[in-house]
């Protein structure tokens, strides 16, 4: 995939032939797209990294082995210095305690149902 300078440094710009014309502006808008993937959000395992607490996120909830699929919230993330406890008598996941960084949902997340998450996306501008 070029980049925009190079598809520019290519190219000699006559204007005469269509063909040409319609060409230069395919690879210009290939080469923005390009460069607009960068900044798109992306998922991130939390095995490679954890976001930092105070912060608001996407998390990805993985609970299919208790045959409930996977699912996105927006979670707050937070870190417990002291053991904390999640779960409860009546939680799907199981209950425990964890130190670290940790999502909540308001609730706790069993830390071993999060696989994933991403920053959210910037609000509107109007």
């Amino acid at each position: 995939m070029k980049t925009a300078d190079q598809v520019l440094d290519t190219k000699e710009f006559s204007f005469s032939d269509s063909h040409e014309i319609e060409i230069l502006r395919e690879d210009c808008i290939e080469a923005m797209q390009q460069y607009a993937e960068q900044f798109k959000p992306k998922w991130i395992s939390v095995t490679e990294s954890l976001p930092k607490p105070g912060t608001d996120v996407l998390i990805l909830k993985d609970l299919s082995k208790w045959n409930r699929g996977k699912h996105i919230y927006k979670a707050s993330v937070h870190l417990a210095e002291k053991p904390q406890s999640y779960g409860g008598p009546n939680s799907l996941t199981g209950r425990g305690y964890l130190t670290g960084v940790y999502f909540a949902i308001p609730a706790i997340c069993n830390p071993d149902t999060i696989t994933h998450w991403m920053p959210l996306p910037e609000p509107p501008t109007e």
